[in-house]
């Protein structure tokens, strides 16, 4: 993954929608927006059979107010919080990739299938074993 080239139109063109943190625009509340180091962010839910894996989140930053013109003004930071699958329901949080929608969207699944973790909402249950079931045993005497 390399410098940023990619911006807001193209996370919504791979069907990311726009969301405002504004833990993330803390401090230029009284900033004119076009002045912003804040540009907002998109996020994308991955799904699959049994309901959500993760959420692909996405910040924007533009720092052209505050480096020189001969530096890349530009930012993205995208980010995942995986759930794992335990009586804790812990979580772990993956932070500062950048890139295409695509090269983080291929990262982010590689590690979530390569750690195995579990989904952050199951909306269906996995399917039960179609396969028929060995006859029961029993135990006692006559049979």
């Amino acid at each position: 993954m390399g410098a940023t080239t990619f911006w807001k139109d193209d996370f919504e063109a791979a069907g990311y929608r726009p969301y405002s943190d504004s833990m993330k625009g803390r401090g230029e509340e009284n900033i004119l927006p076009s002045e912003r180091m804040y540009q907002g962010s998109m996020q994308k839910r991955v799904v699959d059979e049994f309901g959500t894996r993760y959420f692909v989140n996405v910040d924007f930053y533009d720092f052209s107010r505050v480096r020189p013109a001969s530096q890349a003004s530009r930012s993205l930071s995208a980010h995942v919080q995986f759930s794992i699958l335990n009586e804790m329901r812990r979580v772990v949080n993956v932070e500062g990739v950048d890139g295409s929608p695509a090269e983080i969207e291929e990262f982010f699944a590689n590690l979530w299938s390569q750690m195995q973790w579990g989904h952050y909402e199951i909306d269906r249950p996995p399917l039960i074993e179609t396969s028929p079931s060995p006859a029961p045993l029993f135990q006692g005497a006559g049979r």
